[in-house]
């Protein structure tokens, strides 16, 4: 598994950088950006990159480099919520679906189907509709759609691991069904649950930032990416900093969580190998 991990070491280092980046960055931000995040510099108004400001401010003097590193912490933090919660969510469920089977199973993978048949980006944005922008809006519109995948993939592990010798040796010995679901199916499926999670938190990071974008996530002055990117749009022909730094950071950051998950998907899947 080692040796196959670090094949393409230039990939790996450069994603697992990326990715140490970015949570060194949400961690660390406020100490080190330059400025606060709505510092406003009325002097340096809609000023392009330079020595003081080397990602130029926005049209309220404000500093887009230490806005992007303090929207980094709302990023992760949405995503430390999210991917958790909706994982957690879904693997319960789809796990309960495949060892019951029956009854229980089909209701519960038709309710998933009900989901699935709603695109989640429009699920979210009706949900953040309904309860109004905010944060705490986004993570729940999230919640709602994301918890999906991770039961229609539990689910079929949960499926194929009740065919196994040691779980029918488990049923044998009078193993509780609670019993088989957190001690022996859970913890089997953690290698494709932890794969599609980090590709998820790319997938995260993106949503968070299409609902700003949008207008149903995060608002001003909350220094979010993806808000970001809409205050700058005005300006994009004249003053192109303003939408094109926090969206390379966006692009960035969820490339970097995809190439990490990439990489782990490579080392959990025996068939890739």
């Amino acid at each position: 598994m080692k040796k196959h991990f670090f094949k393409t070491p230039l990939t790996s280092g450069l994603g697992f950088g990326i990715v140490f980046l970015f949570l060194f960055v949400a961690a660390f931000g406020p100490l080190i950006a330059p400025y606060g995040s709505n510092h406003m510099d009325f002097d340096h108004i809609l000023s392009s990159p330079s020595l003081k400001h080397p990602f130029g401010t926005d049209s309220l003097g404000r500093d887009i480099l230490s806005r992007v590193m303090y929207g980094a912490r709302i990023d992760l933090m949405v995503v430390l919520i999210v991917v958790p919660a909706a994982g957690f969510l879904g693997v319960i469920l789809g796990t309960v679906a495949g060892i019951t089977g029956g009854f229980i199973d089909d209701l519960i993978m038709r309710i998933t189907d009900v989901f699935m048949s709603i695109p989640y980006l429009v699920l979210t944005m009706s949900v953040a509709a309904a309860l109004g922008p905010s944060l705490r809006t986004v993570i729940i519109a999230m919640i709602t759609a994301w918890w999906r995948g991770y039961a229609r993939i539990a689910r079929g592990e949960a499926i194929s691991i009740c065919e196994s010798v040691y779980i029918e040796a488990a049923e044998a010995i009078g193993a509780s069904r609670l019993r088989i679901i957190f001690r022996h199916t859970i913890p089997n499926e953690v290698g494709p649950i932890l794969v599609y999670s980090t590709l998820d938190m790319g997938a995260a990071i993106l949503t968070v930032a299409a609902l700003s974008f949008l207008g149903y996530g995060v608002q001003p002055p909350m220094p979010e990416w993806g808000a970001m990117v809409t205050q700058g749009r005005d300006y994009l022909m004249n003053q192109w900093w303003l939408s094109i730094i926090p969206g390379l950071a966006i692009f960035t950051v969820v490339w970097g969580f995809n190439m990490v998950g990439d990489k782990l998907r490579d080392v959990f899947d025996p068939r890739i190998r």
